[in-house]
């Protein structure tokens, strides 16, 4: 006997989406797991890591959450806390809003820094699985990513380093897709995703400049409008940090909190900044580079190795013939925010914004 067919339920099943994961996505996801669990791992045997950094953030929000508003831990000689004005406040607030007025923050620092990692791994490696056609490199830059010690390490801390390296890729992946495909929301997206990363971290400036002149000087658009787009997103970026400034002006008399007179040659920034990368191979080597090796050496070996790298994509791109337009994009826009971001590092440092110098953690977004 034939068994019915019902056939009005296959119709209805037809139309049912089908939420089965293709097999990159189930990989993705289990990478991005990996890498979150690598930073909850660490938490585990000594707690989130804890620096003058991270005691500011924590301290902001439990003031929050006590009711004494946007105000530092240490309070002054007349009984008063000072206002919040040194550190930029995302990250902070981010800890107020996951407590849920029920957790500390301490305790809320590690599975949000965890989550912000696994994030970051799942967004770069979906990105990267529409832009590189090479399996290989393509699985090797994502394993790269979510094994990144350097990342894996700032995470591992109660600052907003891995907020601010989310934030960014987010941007920068917005950008790139609304260079490629014109929709509006790819920009109001990556304005907003520049706006808070600029939140996250005084030194996110680097993406607005970097995204600001990549839409300023978009191949086969009207000049008018490259102006309105680039006038869009100034304007999603600009009104949180003008809020904020105006705020820490009315407070100190400055628009930044952070400022100081100090004397760094702009010879010792380079120098300082050569060892930082150094300090990163460490990292990522596990072997010590930096000891005994001036600053001057390093950035020797920097220049050269730029200019190599430099040299070997020119040859890719002569060779790549039609596929330059679509290797030059990706490029231009990551590799623009590097630039973009090391110039901010080199006069924030010169011009006395960051008093203790140079120091490694700066570097982990370029990582």
């Amino acid at each position: 006997m034939t068994p019915p067919t019902y056939p009005a339920l296959r119709r209805a099943a037809a139309v049912i989406p089908q939420w089965r994961l293709d097999r990159f996505t189930r990989l993705l996801v289990a990478l991005s797991l990996l890498a979150a669990g690598v930073v909850l791992l660490r938490a585990s045997f000594h707690g989130i890591g804890l620096n003058s950094d991270a005691m500011n953030f924590i301290g902001l929000a439990r003031n929050i959450l006590d009711g004494h508003g946007i105000v530092e831990v240490l309070v002054n000689d007349s009984g008063e806390r000072n206002p919040y004005v040194l550190w930029a406040p995302l990250y902070a607030f981010a800890l107020t809003a996951f407590s849920f007025g029920v957790f500390d923050p301490y305790d809320v620092a590690a599975p949000l820094n965890a989550a912000i990692l696994g994030i970051t791994v799942f967004a770069v490696g979906d990105y990267l699985r529409r832009r590189l056609k090479s399996q290989f490199v393509l699985w090797a830059t994502v394993l790269a990513v979510a094994m990144s010690l350097p990342l894996i390490w700032m995470a591992s801390f109660a600052m907003a380093g891995a907020l601010f390296v989310m934030l960014t890729a987010l941007a920068l992946i917005q950008t790139d897709k609304f260079l490629e495909e014109g929709r509006t929301s790819a920009l109001i997206w990556a304005a907003v995703f520049s706006a808070l990363a600029w939140q996250a971290r005084y030194v996110g400036l680097a993406a607005p400049v970097a995204i600001g002149l990549l839409l300023l000087f978009q191949r086969n658009t009207a000049l008018l409008d490259r102006a309105r787009c680039v006038g869009v997103y100034s304007l999603i970026v600009a009104l949180p940090m003008a809020v904020w400034v105006t705020r820490t002006y009315l407070y100190i008399g400055r628009p930044v909190g952070n400022q100081r007179e100090v004397d760094y040659p702009i010879g010792q920034v380079f120098g300082d900044i050569a060892i930082a990368f150094a300090e990163g191979w460490e990292r990522i080597l596990l072997i010590p580079l930096v000891d005994r090796v001036p600053g001057g050496v390093w950035a020797g070996i920097i220049v050269v190795l730029a200019l190599l790298l430099a040299g070997v994509f020119a040859v890719s791109l002569r060779r790549s013939g039609r596929r330059a337009e679509w290797q030059w994009r990706p490029i231009a826009v990551f590799g623009g925010f590097i630039m973009a971001y090391m110039a901010v590092i080199v006069v924030g440092v010169a011009a006395g914004y960051s008093w203790h110098g140079v120091v490694g953690r700066y570097f982990v977004p370029v990582w």
